[in-house]
């Protein structure tokens, strides 16, 4: 389901690039930029994207994306807050992307966590 709704960001962005002000080199450090800012976040910023886009429509999660970036985000950027202004859709959706990328990282790292033990083994706690 995931895989979908990012599919279908990606789509929008395609759409939504043509509307926006920017040329690639000085996108890429923009976007590196932010990966940077929300680094801190990131731990919080994917556990509220798994609660609030379980089962729902996404509508909380885009408010709770919107409230970080007006509170936490935009203080932090200083020059470049007018532009990011400018282009908030695509920067939103950029930043759900890395999210998501994130999200699928540590979701792949999760079965190595636990130790796999038989029902009742206890080798494992020796």
């Amino acid at each position: 389901m995931q895989e979908r709704v990012v599919g279908a960001i990606q789509q929008v962005i395609g759409f939504l690039t043509k509307g926006v002000e920017f040329n690639s080199g000085d996108w890429q450090v923009f976007e590196t930029e932010m990966r940077e800012l929300i680094a801190p976040h990131m731990a919080v910023l994917v556990h509220r994207r798994v609660k609030l886009l379980d089962g729902s429509d996404g509508a909380s999660w885009w408010e709770e994306l919107d409230r970080f970036m007006d509170t936490s985000l935009w203080p932090l950027l200083g020059d470049e807050r007018d532009y990011a202004d400018r282009n908030r859709t695509f920067v939103t959706l950029m930043l759900d992307i890395a999210i998501s990328e994130e999200q699928r990282r540590r979701a792949a790292q999760r079965p190595d966590l636990l130790p796999h033990v038989a029902r009742f083994g206890s080798a494992w706690a020796s």
